[in-house]
């Protein structure tokens, strides 16, 4: 296993293979098991272990950034200012509101309102990578329900003649100007199909994949059944 796998990050640009050693422990964590789901349903070219590497390499830019720039701005605003934001923070936060604020060296309390500053903003990364994720999921599947039923209609046209199941897919995957994301699902099924040397083996894969639950999975798990079973099932 390690070795294909560092097999396959050759290929990588440095920075990747860079983040990829130091972040990729992140991809098999049962936080991200979500995300893994939500990746499969997009067309994102880098692996899932890639993706979130960069992610995480960007989550700690952004947690940087973040400190520094607060770290500066609580260093530099006015003293009287200052004591304003702490006492309406120290009023308005529950349990803390109970006790009374002790005197805090400003350099301590900008290194505190730094690093809460840029913790925050390190997880709002993150959560913003599996938006992404769902965002792009989402919009793959309303492309896929709004070109699969044109795409089915010329499957219908194409099995009155002598082509086979993977024949007739990559004549609507070649059509991507006319069936979008459904001509991209078709694709990914060659693709795998070729990978896996199994025309229903790649069907299943992408039935399991695709964010069309309700629309082009069990089409193409009833699709893998008839091509089973010869061209004449499948017209």
């Amino acid at each position: 296993m390690s070795t294909s796998v560092g097999a396959s990050n050759r290929g990588l640009p440095v920075l990747d293979r860079v983040l990829y050693a130091l972040f990729s422990r992140h991809a098999d964590r049962t936080r991200h098991d979500g995300d893994r789901k939500r990746y499969r349903a997009t067309d994102v070219t880098a692996s899932f272990d890639v993706y979130l590497s960069r992610t995480y390499g960007l989550s700690w830019v952004v947690f940087a950034l973040t400190a520094g720039w607060m770290a500066t701005l609580t260093l530099t605003v006015p003293e009287p200012t200052l004591s304003t934001a702490v006492e309406f923070l120290h009023r308005g936060t529950p349990i803390l509101n109970t006790v009374s604020l002790p005197s805090v060296p400003r350099t301590y309390l900008a290194l505190a309102v730094a690093t809460v500053a840029g913790l925050l903003g390190k997880y709002a990364t993150v959560r913003v990578s599996g938006l992404y994720l769902k965002w792009a999921a989402d919009a793959r599947q309303s492309n896929i329900d709004r070109t699969l039923p044109g795409a089915v209609r010329y499957l219908h046209a194409l099995s009155s003649g002598s082509d086979d199941g993977a024949a007739m897919l990559r004549k609507v995957a070649d059509r991507e100007e006319a069936y979008g994301e459904t001509a991209v699902a078709f694709r990914k099924v060659l693709n795998k199909s070729t990978l896996t040397g199994s025309f229903g083996e790649g069907l299943r894969l992408v039935a399991r994949d695709t964010p069309s639950r309700d629309g082009l999975a069990p089409f193409l798990v009833k699709f893998r059944e008839h091509a089973e079973q010869g061209p004449d099932s499948l017209s």
